[in-house]
């Protein structure tokens, strides 16, 4: 009877540890993968964003597409990264991705960017010295007076009402 008893008990036993040591692996493999998304060890999650999906073609194709726009199609203050997709007849991603990567910008800047030349461009013109800076804000596509010139003192470093006086 006592090696019966030995032997449940053996078994008993290497059953307890076969069941604590699954429950010991799972908890340092979920330690692990804590620790390891904490400290930035691990494997960068591929999004559609990240990964080039995009060939060589479709990116110079864009790039082409973009620069026979007229600039005033960026002056529209209702412009976003969806219609600009739409009218060259690409994805908002496929965009995003061209803006991202082959540019090093965002939608926001490039288009503040051709945006603010415009403006600048007008507040130095005679024919324009009577057009209010905030009129000139709106003309090329800034929907508020706040933006127009947070964004035009970001880039140039001077309020526009400042700049147009330099100028004169």
């Amino acid at each position: 009877m006592t090696q019966i008893s030995y032997i449940f008990f053996l078994v008993l036993f290497l059953g307890f540890c076969i069941m604590m040591n699954h429950h010991l692996i799972s908890k340092l493999a979920s330690l692990t993968n804590y620790s390891s998304a904490v400290v930035g060890f691990t494997k960068k999650k591929e999004t559609k964003f990240n990964k080039p999906s995009f060939d060589q073609e479709l990116l110079l194709s864009i790039g082409s597409s973009l620069e026979k726009l007229p600039l005033e199609y960026f002056y529209n203050s209702c412009l976003d990264l969806n219609k600009l997709a739409d009218c060259l007849k690409i994805t908002a991603p496929e965009l995003s991705y061209f803006f991202s990567n082959q540019l090093n910008t965002n939608f926001n800047q490039y288009i503040n960017n051709i945006r603010l030349a415009k403006a600048k461009e007008l507040l130095e013109k005679k024919q324009y010295q009577d057009v209010s800076v905030k009129d000139i804000g709106t003309e090329v596509g800034f929907s508020s007076n706040s933006s127009f010139y947070r964004t035009f003192k970001e880039k140039y470093n001077i309020a526009p009402s400042e700049y147009r006086k330099e100028r004169r």
